[in-house]
């Protein structure tokens, strides 16, 4: 092993020990019913228990009438061995309360982790 892949290495094990979070990710699947003909989306978990870190960062923003608003961003830490794919649903155990989210793209894939922003889920929106 080369010096530059051990202090990866290092890198990553140092990151990882950060994970205080866990996860679950779901995808979604075509299901196809044969009675009906009608082809819906399901949601299906994908992996369980997931070691990760959230980060927030809140900055405001102003809109066409100028109004203030502070507008957060929302970024999940993840193991870089982990595929996940654009538009998952993604559900975070953070000091024991649930919330759930939505991947808003592709993840940035580092040697050491990866990064994902997500997106709050607005279950009425």
């Amino acid at each position: 092993m080369s010096i530059l892949d051990k202090s990866r290495l290092k890198a990553k094990i140092a990151i990882e020990k950060l994970y205080e979070d866990t996860c679950n990710i779901y995808t979604y699947e075509k299901i196809n019913d044969i009675n009906t003909g009608i082809t819906r989306q399901v949601k299906k978990i994908y992996l369980e228990n997931v070691s990760c870190r959230m980060s927030f960062s809140n900055f405001p923003s102003t809109t066409d009438d100028e109004q203030a608003k502070l507008t957060q961003s929302i970024k999940l830490f993840l193991p870089s061995d982990i595929l996940i794919k654009a538009g998952s649903y993604v559900s975070i155990c953070r000091q024991g309360v649930t919330t759930d989210y939505v991947c808003s793209g592709k993840p940035a894939i580092y040697k050491t982790h990866q990064e994902i922003n997500l997106e709050l889920y607005n279950d009425f929106a």
